[in-house]
């Protein structure tokens, strides 16, 4: 298991499609698809995770052999500050979040 830092915009469509495949199963029941449709459009699309990146957020991938989640934090002064923590659902309960 390794974390690939996110630094490119194939590393960002990577990232958009981890998050259509986590956020769709698991938030659209919640919050319904048009809704769903908005945050991944608004902050978790390739351009909204770049531009992300371009303001100092950290984007990480989790690979086995293949993709299986992201994570983002934000360096503040005095704490690092974890924004987004996914894992597919087939990677879930399986100790990839440990």
């Amino acid at each position: 298991m390794k974390l690939r830092p996110v630094g490119s915009p194939a590393d960002a469509e990577t990232v958009a499609d981890l998050a259509e495949r986590c956020w769709r199963p698991h938030y659209t029941p919640i919050i319904g698809e048009a809704q769903v449709d908005y945050m991944l459009a608004k902050f978790q699309s390739a351009s909204a995770i770049l531009e992300q990146l371009a303001e100092g957020r950290d984007y990480r991938i989790l690979e086995a052999d293949i993709p299986l989640g992201y994570l983002a934090t934000d360096l503040k002064e005095d704490h690092l500050f974890l924004s987004k923590l996914y894992l597919l659902p087939e990677a879930q309960g399986k100790g990839a979040g440990r």
